[in-house]
């Protein structure tokens, strides 16, 4: 546009700003970017529900470092969304698609096949030998968005409980001392941690549903509390239990 405008001036004809020249040729549509783009059909946002354990698991990698080896080890983490149980995990010393072991000894272990497998885009996931699996066990694939990280929220939770736990090593001797000290730090999780999300109540406890028996004793102490010095208390207090559904990008209600 520039240049027919300053041609026109040169050649003795002044017929409006240059503003005015860009201003007709947006009008008409002659202006503006001719180059072709590349076009991506928009993401889709997963949704998914889990109303009871082995329905809904996610699964994600994240990285351990060692000090026998500049690359770190790869530790693959499978957690139950209803009930934030580690179901299964492998460390590796590099990511691949080996994956597909690690699902089929979980649902072995679990006795139970869930529904949905939710992951992000990495090339484990979207390995062929994976497929194959998911296909054969009936198990739909469900994944995140690029660069989202909220997509995925309770494996990468999970991480964050393991690695800001006071005991983790920044570095690890060797995979042999990851290896055990990841196998006791998931055995205290999923028996032993007071999950906030589950209102105090462990993982195990709320996949095998025993959290009703600690919450009937939780429900006594406070009944004989709220007994002793009522004066304390607007109504008898009551025992926050799990929720009965978790979401993974609740719906917004219209």
């Amino acid at each position: 546009m520039q240049q027919t405008f300053w041609r026109v001036i040169d050649d003795g004809c002044y017929v409006a700003s240059l503003r005015t020249w860009y201003r007709v040729a947006a009008r008409h549509r002659l202006g503006g970017d001719r180059r072709r783009h590349s076009t991506h059909p928009a993401t889709v946002i997963p949704q998914l529900c889990a109303a009871g354990p082995n329905q809904v698991w996610s699964w994600d990698i994240t990285r351990v470092k060692i000090k026998v080896q500049k690359t770190p080890l790869h530790l693959y983490l499978i957690e139950d969304v209803f009930s934030r149980k580690c179901v299964g995990w492998r460390l590796e010393h590099r990511e691949h698609d080996r994956l597909a072991d690690l699902i089929q000894t979980a649902v072995n272990t679990e006795g139970a096949t869930p529904h949905t497998l939710h992951a992000d885009g990495g090339p484990s996931m979207t390995s062929h030998e994976v497929a194959v699996l998911l296909q054969r066990l009936g198990i739909d694939r469900s994944r995140s968005r690029p660069h989202v990280s909220n997509d995925n929220p309770f494996s990468e939770s999970l991480f964050k409980t393991l690695k800001y736990d006071l005991d983790y090593p920044v570095i690890f001797d060797d995979h042999n001392h990851a290896r055990a000290w990841i196998e006791v730090f998931l055995a205290q999780y999923n028996g032993e941690h007071r999950h906030s999300g589950l209102a105090g109540f462990t993982p195990n406890s709320v996949h095998d549903g025993n959290w009703t028996l600690t919450a009937a004793n939780r429900q006594a102490l406070l009944d004989a509390h709220y007994q002793t010095k009522p004066g304390r208390y607007r109504r008898p207090p009551l025992v926050k239990t799990p929720p009965g559904t978790v979401w993974i990008n609740q719906p917004k209600a219209a």
